[in-house]
C-alpha cells in the first residue's frame, strides 16, 4: 500500500510539473513565431557558457571571461524584455514558471518534502484510508468534552468527563508520537461514546504526517479475506492489512466468529505486533465479553500488547439530538 500510494502521488506530481513545462514551451513557441528576433537572442544566450569555456581555454582570465559572460547576458536579456514590451507582452512573459515557487516543482525544500507534495500525498492517503467523508473531518479540535457528565457514573472511579479527558490526552500523544513510538489501542464500551470519532481523529492526524491508514470494520475484513481464500479473489487486500502504517479495526465482535476468522485475526495481530505496526481496535463488547468471545492466543496478543481504554457514560449521539 505504501509504495503504491507514493507511486500514484509521484505520477500526479510529475504530470502537474510537465503540464507547467508544456505551458511554458507553448508560450515560448508563440513568441518565437510572433517575434523571431527573440529566438535568435535565446540561441545566443544558450551558447554563452560554451563561449566562456572556449575563451578560458584560449587563455582569457577566468574572471574576465565570467565578467564578459554576465555583461553579454544582461544586454541580451534587456533587449529581449524591450522586444516583449514593444509587442505588448509583460517583460517576464517568458520567465520559467512553477506550480510551486517554494520548491521549484522539485517537491523538496532543504531536503524535506515540500508543502505542495505533502498536500498531494495527504489527499491520496485520505482516498485510500476508507474513512467516510464525515470521518475525514473529525479532528481532536472538533472533539468536545462538554457532552460527558461530570457526575459519578455507576461504579466507575472517575466521572465520564474526566475519563474522556484522559483518553483524549492519550490519543493526542499517540498521534504526536506516531512513527517514533509503537503503540496499540483497544477502545471498548457501549456505542455512541466517541470510539470511532477518536479513531478517526487519530487517523487524520497520522495521515497529516504522511503515514498510511486503513480503516475497516471487522466484518468487512474477514469477508474480504474469505473471498481471497475460498474464491481466489485477486486482491492486494491482505498485504494492505498487514503492511499499512496504522490499521483501525472497527466493531470487533460483530463479525461471524468461526475457526477461520479466529485464525485470521490472530495472524493479523501477530504479524503486525512482530513488525511493530500500530493497530487500533474498536469494540462495543465489554472487556469480559472480549475474553469470553475470543481464543486464548488472540486474547494474549490483545491484552499483552494493547493499551485498553474503557468508554462509559450516556450515549453522546442521543445527547446531540436533544
Amino acid at each position: 500500500m505504501n509504495s503504491s500510494i507514493y507511486a500514484e502521488v509521484n505520477t500526479k506530481f510529475n504530470k502537474r510539473k510537465e503540464q507547467i513545462k508544456d505551458l511554458h514551451e507553448q508560450r515560448k513557441q508563440q513568441i518565437y513565431a510572433d517575434i523571431p528576433e527573440i529566438r535568435d537572442i535565446d540561441d545566443k544566450l544558450s551558447s554563452l557558457a560554451y563561449k566562456m569555456f572556449l575563451d578560458v581555454t584560449a587563455g582569457t582570465e577566468p574572471s574576465v571571461a565570467a565578467e564578459n559572460f554576465r555583461n553579454t547576458a544582461a544586454e541580451l536579456n534587456d533587449k529581449k524584455k524591450k522586444l516583449l514590451a514593444k509587442a505588448g507582452f509583460k517583460p517576464d512573459f517568458l520567465a520559467r514558471t512553477y506550480y510551486c515557487s517554494k520548491c521549484g516543482d522539485t517537491g523538496l525544500v532543504d531536503g524535506k518534502r515540500c508543502e505542495c507534495y505533502n498536500k498531494l500525498l495527504i489527499k491520496e492517503l485520505m482516498a485510500h484510508s476508507n474513512l467516510s467523508a464525515s470521518m475525514k473531518k473529525q479532528t481532536f479540535d472538533m472533539f468536545s468534552l462538554d457532552y460527558y457528565s461530570s457526575e459519578k457514573y455507576g461504579r466507575e472511579k472517575i466521572t465520564p468527563a474526566d475519563n474522556m479527558k484522559s483518553i483524549l490526552s492519550e490519543c493526542i500523544r499517540f498521534a504526536d508520537e506516531f512513527g517514533s513510538e509503537n503503540k496499540n489501542f483497544l477502545f471498548y464500551g457501549a456505542p455512541g461514546l466517541g470510539k470511532t470519532f477518536l479513531s478517526s481523529a487519530i487517523a487524520n492526524a497520522v495521515m497529516q504526517k504522511g503515514f498510511t491508514v486503513l480503516y475497516q470494520s471487522a466484518g468487512a475484513i474477514f469477508s474480504e479475506l474469505e473471498n481471497i481464500k475460498f474464491k481466489n479473489a485477486d486482491t492486494d487486500f491482505t498485504a494492505e492489512i498487514l503492511n499499512v502504517d496504522l490499521l483501525i479495526i472497527d466493531d470487533l465482535g460483530t463479525e461471524f466468529i468461526n475457526s477461520f476468522t479466529e485464525s485470521e485475526l490472530f495472524r493479523i495481530l501477530n504479524s503486525r505486533i512482530i513488525d511493530e505496526k500500530s493497530i487500533i481496535i474498536n469494540t462495543n463488547l465489554s472487556l469480559s465479553d472480549v475474553k469470553k468471545t475470543y481464543s486464548d492466543r488472540v486474547l494474549s496478543r490483545i491484552l499483552g500488547n494493547f493499551d485498553a481504554f474503557k468508554f462509559y457514560g450516556e450515549d453522546i449521539r442521543l445527547k446531540k439530538i436533544d
